[in-house]
């Protein structure tokens, strides 16, 4: 489904899918089900399952997840297998995240990665047509980590679609897979999905262009409260925001990275070596691990939300 013009508004879109039957503009508090991924692996999917949504201020030709985007030198490679490495280390002390794997639902550790910006080779995606429609009419700011939405009338945006079809076939070989873990707030509220893409593939679905006005740009951000209800407070975020800028990681992970790397053929020593010279700084323990304070407001709240899920302990 797709169709050559522009329509004039983000807004005109949704209507337009409406019209044929996709349920047009909505969005509804959360909603999670336990559903089988594939053999023996059962994860807490965003309801609904489909239609699914991408939305993206501006065309982008190839569109590929941030993993194949420029020139990885093997410095970065590796910088990003350490990033992901500390970021599992540090959600593995988060209570929701051990009760989901002792009650053995999946936690896909690197499309969470993903929704926390972590290069991988994911496309974030969405089962809400708000949270498309706000980051297809925001601009973001790396530099304040903010966003505010566009006021131009002269550029276009864009909104992928996909029915999901067999490309969400609950098999090994699933190419989409839901990350709006009910546990993570910010994923949570946005309703999260990743969808795998392959390195030399362009992110190609359904989509639809649409011409940018200030009357919908700040429509959509009064309706998300100026992004307030998709960006919820989230220890973690502030975490991997941390963590990237100031380039401060665990011993472990670089080993594990390290052994997971074919571009080193130098000595752990040498790597290491290497690394800190780029910039990075070891540390014999993790860094950013949560603090009492943010596990007991974890706690908190996810008792709220479920009372009788893990232990009642004071901490």
């Amino acid at each position: 489904m797709m169709i050559e013009e522009t329509f004039p508004s983000v807004f005109a879109v949704f209507d337009y899918l409406k019209s044929k039957g996709w349920g047009g503009f909505y969005h509804t508090n959360p909603h999670f089900e336990v559903m089988q991924l594939a053999e023996n692996q059962l994860a807490a999917c965003p309801m609904p399952m489909n239609p699914l949504y991408r939305g993206q201020n501006a065309i982008y030709t190839p569109c590929k997840p941030s993993l194949y985007r420029g020139n990885w030198t093997r410095e970065q490679s590796l910088e990003r297998l350490i990033q992901l490495n500390d970021f599992k280390a540090i959600l593995q002390e988060n209570p929701q995240i051990k009760d989901l794997e002792q009650a053995n639902l999946v936690v896909n550790y690197e499309a969470l990665a993903q929704h926390y910006g972590i290069a991988t080779n994911m496309m974030d995606m969405t089962n809400s047509p708000l949270v498309a429609a706000f980051f297809a009419t925001t601009k973001y700011n790396a530099l304040t980590d903010s966003y505010s939405p566009i006021l131009n009338t002269v550029s276009k945006g864009i909104i992928y679609f996909s029915p999901t079809g067999d490309m969400l076939n609950f098999s090994n070989n699933n190419r989409i897979w839901p990350i709006g873990q009910e546990a993570l707030r910010r994923p949570g509220e946005q309703r999260a999905y990743a969808m795998v893409v392959d390195e030399h593939s362009d992110f190609n679905m359904a989509h639809f262009t649409f011409w940018h006005n200030p009357e919908s740009s700040l429509r959509v951000w009064e309706l998300t409260q100026g992004g307030q209800l998709l960006f919820p407070f989230d220890p973690m975020a502030e975490k991997v925001r941390i963590m990237k800028r100031y380039r401060i990681y665990s011993l472990d992970a670089l080993r594990n990275a390290y052994e997971s790397n074919n571009d080193f053929a130098e000595s752990f020593e040498k790597a290491r070596k290497i690394m800190e010279k780029s910039g990075c700084t070891f540390l014999n323990s993790l860094p950013f691990s949560y603090t009492k304070e943010e596990i007991r407001y974890i706690t908190d709240l996810y008792h709220k939300m479920h009372p009788g899920s893990f232990g009642n302990k004071a901490l």
